[in-house]
């Protein structure tokens, strides 16, 4: 995955996506409403559209679409973001 190309997923209501060796990823949630837990984290997280949540390192994640509609969710590497960040200290 290129630092600056996002990946987009569609959830069906109640799929699960299950994604292995994540590091320094941003979950986009882009519409619908999702339920993310992953290994080494005990919260589990609730993102509606328009919320995202940066997964630092996990060797596995689960999404799963809550409620009735489908859930658009982009991965996005979070190393773009903190290279820029840094390059303006």
């Amino acid at each position: 995955m290129k630092p600056d190309t996002p990946h987009a997923l569609s959830l069906q209501p109640g799929g699960v996506c299950s994604l292995r060796n994540i590091r320094d990823t941003v979950v986009v949630v882009l519409a619908g409403r999702i339920w993310l837990t992953q290994t080494g984290v005990s919260d589990d997280y609730f993102l509606a559209s328009g919320q995202q949540h940066h997964v630092p390192h996990s060797d596995h994640v689960v999404l799963q679409c809550l409620g009735g509609s489908p859930a658009r969710v982009e991965l996005q590497q979070a190393l773009a973001w903190s290279a820029a960040l840094g390059e303006m200290t």
